[in-house]
């Protein structure tokens, strides 16, 4: 089944580009910044997922892998050098996603949306300290009110 026929190959293109924005925005939030750890076990997990995900993700993260390194690359240049700016501009990209998934069958919708804020939270433990354990649900949160509501 194709999972993606209800939208547009742009639309297609911008989701297949959501891990990348969910890992950065996963990456800057605990300390502002992108670490090459950070950006090494993010292109792994894309990699990965193409493997363990589940079945009817798989051809979703085939895509997904085709694209990740050099569209990660290009997120994190484009980024505005000004935290608040960032922060803005991921909103963005969030809100463009979240409008692009409400077209998504549901189910699939919402098995995408728990595997994207899987792959974030894998990325924030990458390099997270003890005390920053604590900023992760406050994270996720900000992540659904943004993305699932």
């Amino acid at each position: 089944m194709d999972y993606l026929a209800e939208i547009s190959n742009e639309e297609k293109e911008k989701l297949y580009r959501a891990p990348v924005v969910f890992a950065v925005l996963a990456a800057l939030s605990a300390d502002g910044k992108i670490t090459n750890k950070e950006r090494s076990e993010a292109i792994k997990l894309a990699h990965l997922r193409t493997h363990t995900s589940p079945s009817f993700l798989h051809s979703y993260y085939e895509e997904v892998d085709k694209i990740f390194e050099t569209e990660f690359n290009k997120l994190e240049n484009q980024l505005p050098a000004n935290e608040n700016e960032q922060k803005e501009f991921l909103q963005k990209n969030l809100e463009e996603l979240r409008t692009i998934m409400q077209k998504l069958d549901k189910d699939y919708s919402i098995h995408l949306t728990q595997s994207l804020k899987s792959f974030a939270r894998h990325i924030f433990h990458a390099e997270s300290h003890f005390l920053e354990y604590f900023i992760l649900p406050v994270i996720m949160n900000e992540l659904e009110k943004s993305f699932i509501s």
